[in-house]
């Protein structure tokens, strides 16, 4: 490769340019096309926070929803399988690991404390606890 870069035939040496000319376009080519699919910060923010919209209102989105595309790509993220109309009645759908891991931290009525079974019962603790008074 050196004996051609330094030859000083006219032929060789155009043949060289118009290769490497060639070469470049390529580049070019391949970096606008990167530029295309090339995932910037801003769509990942957005994406997070059309994730965190669906989380929240799968309902409304999926009973407002008029394209069937859309609504049968919606029903895939919400659940397993396709619910039936007994099972969406009686609550027990076949959902999807998010929203089923998401539905058994709103069954509780009451955030400030666990069910029993971790800590002493409440009976021991009303016997055993040393009056302030």
């Amino acid at each position: 490769m050196i004996s051609f870069t330094s030859t000083k035939s006219p032929v060789i040496r155009e043949a060289l340019e118009k290769r490497i000319e060639e070469i470049q376009i390529q580049i070019l080519e391949a970096q606008g096309q990167r530029n295309k699919i090339e995932i910037k910060e801003n769509d990942i923010h957005a994406f997070i926070k059309y994730a965190k919209y669906l989380m929240e209102h799968h309902q409304e989105m999926l009973l407002n929803q008029e394209n069937y595309t859309v609504l049968r790509s919606l029903f895939g993220l919400v659940f397993d399988a396709l619910p039936t109309y007994t099972e969406i009645v009686n609550g027990t759908p076949k959902l999807s690991l998010p929203y089923k891991l998401s539905d058994e931290f709103t069954d509780t009525e009451s955030l400030t404390a666990g069910d029993e079974g971790i800590g002493p019962p409440t009976s021991v603790l009303e016997t055993e606890v040393i009056p302030l008074n």
